[in-house]
Formats: structure tokens, C-alpha cells, sequence
């Protein structure tokens, strides 16, 4: 792994927070990342950040390496082709056999004063 990043980190918890912080140590903006996880929610909250992620539910293999790289160039063309210069505009991919539920909108409660 040393060879093909500067940038290689273990963070436990929340990745959110892990890729924050990841961005602002590294400079590295979400759509130039790609990312592997053997977690399928990991990978869909990363990629809801515009990471391109890669599912991995039996580690990290070479077609998984392989799978990403597609994904990555894939991603950056689409963000081309929409005029967006490269970046992927915060959509991240996603990769993998499970597909994604549809997600809810939730009401905003606002107080009224009266």
C-alpha cells in the first residue's frame, strides 16, 4: 500500500468524520477519492459525500482494486461530460451488489410563536 499513497489511515468510528478530516489534512477534495470498505454503510455514507466507494465484503482483492480504478475514471468522464471539469459535484459511486434504498426526506419541525 505504500506505494500508491501518500494518505493511508484506520479510523474506527464514523466516516463521516474520518473523511472531513482526511480532506482537510490531505487537501484532497471528496471527488478525487476513492475509497474501500467491507462495511455496505460505510460505503454509502462516504459515497453520499461525492468518494467514489467500493464495497469490499471479502477484503480487498485485485478486482476490487480494479473495480474502483473503473469506477474512479468513470465517475471523472460523467463529471466532464456535465461540464463539471472532473469533479463528481458531491454524487459519489458506489460499487457493489447491494443496492440502495431509497432514503426518506425528513420534516424540518419549526416552533411558532404566537
Amino acid at each position: 500500500m505504500d506505494e500508491i499513497g501518500a494518505f493511508k489511515e484506520v479510523y474506527p468510528g464514523d466516516k463521516t468524520t474520518h473523511f472531513r478530516n482526511f480532506k482537510k489534512d490531505s487537501g484532497v477534495e471528496f471527488h478525487d477519492m476513492i475509497f474501500f470498505d467491507n462495511e455496505w454503510r460505510n460505503c454509502r455514507d462516504v459515497a453520499r459525500m461525492g468518494v467514489v466507494c467500493v464495497h469490499t465484503p471479502d477484503g480487498m482483492t485485485t478486482d476490487k482494486w480494479e473495480e474502483g480504478l473503473r469506477a474512479f475514471a468513470e465517475a471523472k468522464a460523467a463529471a466532464i461530460a456535465r461540464g463539471e471539469g472532473g469533479g463528481s459535484g458531491g454524487s459519489g459511486t458506489q460499487t457493489g451488489k447491494r443496492k440502495k434504498k431509497p432514503t426518506k426526506k425528513k420534516k424540518k419541525k419549526v416552533a411558532r410563536r404566537g
